[in-house]
This record gives structure tokens, sequence and C-alpha cells, in this order.
């Protein structure tokens, strides 16, 4: 891989080596810059994960993707400069009771560092990991954004963020040997499954230095560190495409033909 692009398309202008102080520097910087979108899914455009394909997208085309795509790339990254780095998969439950058991469609990093594990995620949403998180049970955890802690529940583990003083629980998962052949399989149905929610709605969203950003389909949010959010409900194509590339910085090219067709449906 050709390091110096992803570094530019993140700004990451420090000397490279395995050190902790840069795998911090480089989750933040990823996560800050890179977005999370399923602008592919909704337009019925294969979403490919071998490691050609996202670099092409995500580094130099500066577009954003899902967590296949975006841990898969921070997991060649960290190879590359020679961290110990290996992919685990999770059921979400976000919006579900921490007893569900949903598909295991959700790709993070597990990283081994001077003998301590963390987990790395830059590929969940509006929860995107700002800073390596270390594994261990019932520890509450800062982070540059959110508070989370990792709680064993049943034979699983559950990462958990705090959101109004309460804990929402994020996915289930263990530390389980993974394949890529079977992040292919679960790539395939979350980015072709008409029923998938990924294939039906509009999700954006970044972090930066002051707080967090989401767009889901025409509704707007900004999250502040502080706690506050606004809502802004986007009444026409040119300002949705506005915030897509202002806020996201996502580069929408010509082959997105059918962006505008689809952005109507939503308003």
């Amino acid at each position: 891989m050709d390091l110096n692009k992803y570094f530019e398309r993140i700004g990451f202008t420090e000397e490279c080596k395995v050190d902790f102080e840069i795998l911090k520097k480089l989750n933040y910087l990823h996560a800050i810059t890179i977005p999370f979108e399923n602008i592919n899914p909704l337009l019925k455009l294969p979403v490919k994960i071998d490691i050609n394909s996202i670099v092409a997208k995500l580094v130099l085309k500066k577009r954003g993707g899902y967590c296949y795509e975006q841990n898969t790339l921070f997991l060649h990254i960290l190879t590359e400069i020679g961290f110990e780095v290996r992919p685990l998969a999770g059921r979400v439950v976000w919006n579900d009771s921490i007893n569900s058991i949903t598909s295991l469609t959700h790709m993070f990093l597990l990283v081994t560092y001077n003998q301590i594990e963390y987990i790395i995620d830059v590929g969940f949403g509006a929860q995107t990991l700002t800073s390596p998180l270390k594994f261990v049970l019932d520890e509450v955890q800062e982070t540059p954004h959110e508070t989370y802690q990792i709680i064993k529940f049943e034979d699983d583990f559950v990462l958990q963020t705090r959101i109004n003083n309460n804990w929402k629980s994020m996915y289930r998962f263990n530390k389980n040997p993974q394949y890529f052949v079977d992040f292919e399989v679960g790539n395939w149905y979350t980015s072709t499954n008409p029923d998938f929610i990924f294939t039906n709605i509009l999700f954006l969203s970044k972090a930066d230095k002051n707080g967090r950003y989401s767009l889901v389909n025409n509704i707007f949010k900004t999250y502040d560190l502080n706690g506050t959010s606004k809502t802004l409900k986007i009444e026409t194509i040119e300002e949705l495409k506005n915030i897509i590339t202002s806020v996201f910085n996502i580069e929408i090219s010509e082959e997105e033909e059918f962006l505008d067709k689809k952005l109507n449906t939503f308003l």
C-alpha cells in the first residue's frame, strides 16, 4: 500500500512507527476525516471490499464507506505499519434489546500493543470510535467524543456507549477468529438485500473536533461535545447535496447518476 496517500488523506504528518500515541492519532484522524456513508448500497451500486477497491474509493476518490470498507482499510494500514491487529465480528443491537441475536454483520478490529488488547472501530456510524478502547470489562472509558464500556453478557461481550446518562448497547461479540470470506458474505448481504436498512435509507455521519454530524434521509443533526444537539429538516436536493459535499466532504462523481432521483424521494 502507498501509506503516504492514506496519510495525506487523513492529514497525518508525524513519523510513522508502532507506538500507542501514533495508534491513537491515526484512529482519531481517520474518524474525523473519512465519513461513514452508504451511498453505493442506496443506489444499488456495488460495494467492493478488496483492499485495492477500498483504497480507490475511500482514499483516492475521497468517498466514505461503512464498516467493511472502513475497518478493512484501517486493518491494512495498521498491519502495514507493523501493529498486531485482527478483525472481529459483532451482532448490532443498537436499536434492539441486548438479548437480541441479530445477524453477524458488523466488522471491527482488535489490536494488541505491549500485550494489552484494544478495540478499534472506525466504521460504526454515529458512534464510530475516535480513540482505541482498552479491552477490559466494566471500566468506564472516555474518548474525545463519547464515553464507553465493555460488559459481559451471557457468552458474549457487549460494547456500550453512554447517552443522556444511560448505557446503550452497540453490539454483541466474542473474540473468535474471523475469516475474510465471511465478511464478503456479510458485505454482500448488507449492500444488496432489498429489505436491509442500508439499501433503503440514506445514512451519513462524521465526527470532528467539535462534535458529530449525521444525515438520515433529509434530517440533518449536529451534536456538540457538551451534549447539545440541533436538528434541521432539509427541503431541497441542492441543500442535501451541499451538506453531503461540505459537511461530510464527500466528492460526488458523475457515476452517481441516480443520486438526484433517489434524494428526491426523501424530500
